[in-house]
């Protein structure tokens, strides 16, 4: 019976669209969610292998932007630092369901469930000193089953990275040792090194289903 139940289980296969925003935090905009936000749009493939786990595989195309204008900090507005880039992202995920879910169907399952994922990436920001990046994205979400193909979905992902010259604004941008007293007043407490930048997507997604492997296994749908 067990390896009835591992032959005859069912997988699916989904492509999805997103549609959103992105935003950056860092020594511009250390704290303030969704502020300068950018138009963002991807797309993604999920594969189920269960009720309650996924993988899956996306591509952002989106911009980050910042200025020290729009904050009410008068070294801010002293330092008179902007910036704005485009971004690509390519992500790998593993994803979690709270609920037992599975697009399109009734059987044991609900109709929509919370979940979070998480995994690795590669972004690539087009105007900085240091285009290339791995990242840790961690995504929370809802999704919803409308149809026996159709899910939408909303999700608000974090992404981690080791980088501090998102904004092209480090503390190790300049060498103070070298520099003057009056050059080193100019710099001092320009950036902070050792806080990295992060940066975020928030939007919606559709998903439609391509295919479903395998054939009904009353076991399995428990």
């Amino acid at each position: 019976m067990v390896n009835g139940v591992f032959l005859y289980a069912q997988k699916t296969l989904e492509g999805g669209l997103l549609l959103g925003g992105t935003y950056y935090l860092g020594e511009i905009n250390p704290s303030e969610q969704c502020h300068s936000i950018e138009p963002a749009a991807g797309l993604f493939v999920r594969q189920n292998l269960n009720k309650r786990w996924a993988i899956r595989a996306s591509f952002l195309a989106g911009a980050l932007s910042a200025d020290d204008q729009a904050f009410t900090s008068k070294y801010q507005k002293l330092r008179n630092i902007h910036f704005n880039t485009p971004v690509l992202e390519m992500v790998a995920q593993a994803e979690f369901n709270f609920l037992p879910y599975k697009l399109g169907s009734k059987r044991y399952t609900s109709p929509f469930t919370p979940y979070f994922a998480s995994g690795i990436g590669f972004l690539l920001v087009s105007n900085s000193i240091s285009p290339y990046n791995i990242t840790i994205p961690i995504s929370v979400g809802m999704k919803l089953s409308v149809s026996k193909k159709l899910e939408l979905g909303l999700e608000w992902s974090f992404r981690k990275t080791f980088s501090d010259y998102l904004d092209n604004l480090s503390g190790r941008e300049y060498d103070l040792s070298t520099m003057k007293t009056s050059s080193k007043l100019k710099y001092k407490q320009n950036a902070f090194y050792y806080d990295k930048d992060w940066y975020s997507f928030v939007g919606i997604f559709i998903t439609y289903k391509i295919f479903q492997s395998g054939s009904p296994c009353k076991a399995y749908d428990f």
